[in-house]
């Protein structure tokens, strides 16, 4: 399936009509991105060239939009737009779901669109795409003059300067990209770059044109300087600059109205350069992960406190300090600017917007490396000693506590101490959540490509294709997860089986013990006992965390050994920690 393809399935608009009224539609525009791949990928021959979905585009970029994009009621579109005086601009159609154009002048484009649906048909909405040319953000080569970026935004601009994006092209004219960096990669290490010959608008091709550059015959350490002595118009334009990601900047200087410069979270912004082809994946990877295809249910008026794990803004305004009532609440994915924040790299850390430990809500602090972002939304929400004094609905420790997991605590411990597994070790495993979720997945020709690791965070694809060589290095070469020798024989049957089948077990045996007794599903009401709710919330822990007992076996074991237990009318003796010991392929972990 590619890109295109889950865009429609991943960007499905939910839109409430009245079906006793019989309400109209309402007509929806957005801006439509389009990476190289998806124009490499396009069987349909839609798209012809890259787009970022901007509604603030140069002269001669490519602009895509959508009109209510995968709502299935709608049965017509009405797309019609107002061009600038002596523009001969036109739609590429008007009755699609998708459409384009190519502006050829500076100005205002309003675009207007009426959807029909079988309850009638909309009011027209529009929205305006302006288009400018590119000036260069200033200060970076010779002195920032108005109406560059640095003169109103120099913050920005300083924290910019700590990021990758700062010395893209730098870097690789001072040879520090090695021999790969080649003129093709001018494209998106330099800001305006459209080689199309509609797209005059004043980008570092156009002025590189203009001023005679060429890509040099060699890299060398003193290159970029080289190139800002000889060539300071087109090295202006150099580096991955503001206008890169807000557009072109020459109409913002008195007036940011009207699109006059645009502000997106969505992933099109990045995908136009991070979706390019063989080295540059990420946005296509993400396509597959979970943050890509969020349930829109926990956000929108009345979530605040949801959002701040559910919608990409509300996490954003959580890292930024904004109170929780504050907190945006518009649905949107967990993008890259979700976690990377694209103005600074102050942490020295891939730009990720957190890195700090975490304190889970039992008051215990873990420390992940760069897995620690991940724990910031992948924890329990409850103090389980707390929690469990009374019963609630949606009982359990809330969903994804795999931080509470892995570090092995906020569970009910019934005052003993647990053995933990190897994987919240630094040592051995030195980002945690990273190391496996983000760990190289198969390679170009190989089964599941981009759908496991790196960027998708999946260790597993929906044709059941597992990324088993993250594991490699410590358990040795497995065929699947459920491979795992356990450290013990945990469910005490008298054989050492798999973590999974030994876990699974447990959770049985606990299930049975219940109510309803004898049953294997497990359902919290108000008649449950204080033990109950504690043996219960030790189910849902281990269930809730999802890997059966992979990210941390023993933990996992004795937690539930113990809620089993306590559900004994005469307890019996037996220590939560299995007495006898199997060496597994961990060794030495």
């Amino acid at each position: 399936m590619n890109r295109l393809n889950l865009i429609l399935i991943s960007l499905v608009l939910i839109i409430g009509f009245g079906t006793a009224n019989a309400q109209a539609p309402d007509a929806i525009i957005k801006g439509f991105g389009v990476s190289p791949r998806d124009v490499a990928m396009d069987e349909e021959d839609i798209f012809d060239r890259a787009s970022s979905s901007l509604l603030n585009v140069g002269i001669g970029e490519a602009v895509y939009l959508s009109g209510n994009l995968g709502d299935e009621d709608i049965t017509a579109w009405e797309w019609s737009m107002e061009v600038p005086e002596d523009s001969e601009t036109e739609l590429t159609a008007t009755d699609v779901e998708i459409i384009g154009f190519v502006p050829d002048m500076i100005g205002t484009f309003l675009v207007t669109l009426i959807v029909t649906s079988d309850s009638g048909q909309s009011e027209p909405a529009s929205v305006p795409v302006n288009v400018s040319t590119y000036v260069g953000s200033g200060g970076i080569v010779g002195d920032a003059e108005f109406p560059q970026c640095g003169t109103c935004h120099g913050d920005h601009l300083e924290a910019w300067a700590t990021t990758n994006h700062s010395i893209a092209l730098t870097k690789g004219l001072d040879g520090e990209k090695g021999e790969h960096f080649r003129s093709y990669c001018v494209s998106c290490h330099s800001t305006g770059y459209d080689s199309d010959e509609r797209a005059a608008n004043n980008g570092f091709d156009d002025r590189a044109a203009e001023d005679g550059w060429e890509f040099p015959d060699s890299l060398y350490e003193g290159g970029w300087d080289h190139f800002v002595e000889n060539y300071p118009n087109v090295a202006q334009m150099g580096n991955i600059q503001c206008e890169m990601c807000h557009g072109p900047g020459d109409a913002h200087r008195s007036n940011v109205a009207d699109n006059r410069i645009a502000v997106s979270y969505e992933i099109d912004a990045c995908a136009k350069c991070h979706d390019a082809g063989t080295y540059h994946t990420f946005p296509y990877s993400w396509d597959f992960s979970g943050h890509a295809n969020s349930t829109r249910y926990p956000t929108g008026a009345g979530r605040e406190s949801c959002v701040r794990c559910h919608g990409g803004y509300g996490f954003i305004d959580y890292v930024n300090g904004v109170p929780q009532e504050e907190r945006r609440t518009d649905y949107l994915p967990i993008t890259c600017v979700t976690c990377h924040d694209p103005h600074t790299n102050e942490n020295d850390n891939h730009q990720l917007r957190i890195t700090e430990p975490y304190t889970l809500e039992n008051g215990v602090e873990v420390d992940f490396g760069l897995g620690n972002l991940c724990v910031n939304c992948h924890h329990s929400r409850r103090n389980a000693e707390e929690y469990v004094q009374e019963y609630h609905r949606h009982y359990g420790p809330h969903h994804s506590n795999q931080g509470d997991m892995i570090r092995g605590t906020n569970a009910i411990e019934y005052g003993e101490q647990f053995r933990i597994g190897p994987h919240s070790r630094q040592e051995q495993n030195e980002n945690v959540c990273v190391s496996c979720h983000m760990a190289p997945g198969p390679g170009q020709d190989e089964a599941g490509y981009l759908e496991i690791g790196t960027h998708s965070f999946a260790m597993e694809n929906a044709d059941g294709v597992q990324n088993v060589a993250a594991c490699a290095e410590c358990h040795g070469e497995i065929e699947s997860f459920s491979d795992i020798p356990a450290g013990a024989d945990y469910d005490l049957d008298g054989t050492v089986e798999t973590v999974t089948e030994e876990i699974n077990a447990l959770m049985e045996e606990l299930a049975m013990m219940l109510p309803p007794i004898d049953e294997a599903d497990v359902s919290v009401d108000t008649n449950y006992t204080l033990a109950q709710l504690s043996a219960a919330y030790n189910y849902f822990y281990v269930e809730d965390d999802g890997s059966h007992g992979v990210h941390n076996g023993p933990y996992s074991a004795g937690v539930l050994r113990l809620a089993s237990r306590s559900l004994l009318s005469v307890p019996e003796q037996i220590s939560p920690i299995p007495q006898g010991w199997a060496m597994g392929s961990a060794y030495p972990n």
